[in-house]
């Protein structure tokens, strides 16, 4: 099904900045709640059900003096992991898909294309190939970078199971957006944010 543009939806650079502050206090607002309810709060709460370690293990006279007794014995999610599924990832990805449905340099480089003549014609030609290649580019090297950091968190911090409980604990951010951005489950939401529907 091909994307179209709501008829009642706004058209031109105002609604475009609309839109695009909505995303921004949308993106903010992810953020906020990456950082004070999937960090934070569901570190209280896993502070109330995990017990505590004591202080029988081999390791304890190795600790620094500002860890508690035993620290790293207990299970404890991964909250890197959460940083990276939850905010890190998702936010540039959902707005660089929005950027390749809806590209915010198609109207410059049809404004330009239009008064160009001769050999500089060719420069909308360009800008259209240069900017979505930057974007992916961009948005490679965020990916790269993130696995890099999910491995040494898998590989020196956590076990596996708490690997596993971060990343389910990132699928509260991420399954929403990909209900809103890939699906019509969340029409009147993506309406809002993207300003189109499927």
């Amino acid at each position: 099904q091909s994307i179209q543009r709501l008829s009642f939806a706004p058209t031109g650079s105002m609604a475009q900045h609309r839109l695009a502050r909505r995303r921004l206090y949308l993106y903010i607002t992810l953020i906020q709640i990456r950082g004070w309810i999937l960090y934070l709060l569901f570190d209280k709460i896993e502070e109330y059900i995990v017990a505590s370690a004591g202080t029988n293990c081999w390791y304890e006279n190795l600790l620094h003096q500002s860890y508690s007794s035993c620290q790293g014995q207990v299970s404890d999610f991964s909250d890197h992991i959460v940083l990276y599924f939850a905010q890190i990832l998702p936010i540039p990805l959902t707005e660089i898909l929005h950027c390749i449905v809806e590209p915010f340099w198609k109207s410059k480089t049809n404004s330009n294309s239009s008064s160009s003549t001769g050999p500089s014609s060719s420069s909308p030609f360009r800008m259209a190939v240069a900017i979505p290649l930057m974007l992916l580019s961009g948005l490679l090297y965020l990916y790269i970078a993130t696995f890099i950091g999910t491995y040494k968190t898998a590989t020196y911090f956590h076990t596996p199971p708490e690997i596993i409980n971060g990343y389910l604990i990132s699928l509260l951010i991420q399954v929403p957006l990909f209900l809103m951005q890939c699906t019509t489950w969340m029409e009147s939401t993506r309406e809002y944010f993207f300003g189109y529907a499927l």
